[in-house]
């Protein structure tokens, strides 16, 4: 099974970049995150499948943490 670590930014919140992880495809977690009253849509600045996303998520929140 793929699963995928992702970094999405939102014009709406300037300087704020979510960094997550899912087993499904990226879209779908963007689709789900677009319904949250947000007035602009997620993009999708990264995201690549990986085997363990649990580790590399939380890599990328040390990474980014400033």
């Amino acid at each position: 099974m793929s699963e995928f670590v992702y970094i999405l930014t939102n014009e709406s919140m300037p300087g704020y970049i979510k960094i997550g992880m899912t087993a499904r495809p990226v879209l779908d977690r963007m689709r789900e995150l677009d319904g949250t009253n947000l007035p602009l849509p997620f993009e999708c600045y990264y995201a690549c499948s990986v085997e363990d996303a649990r580790r590399e998520e939380l890599w990328l929140h040390n990474i980014f943490e400033d």
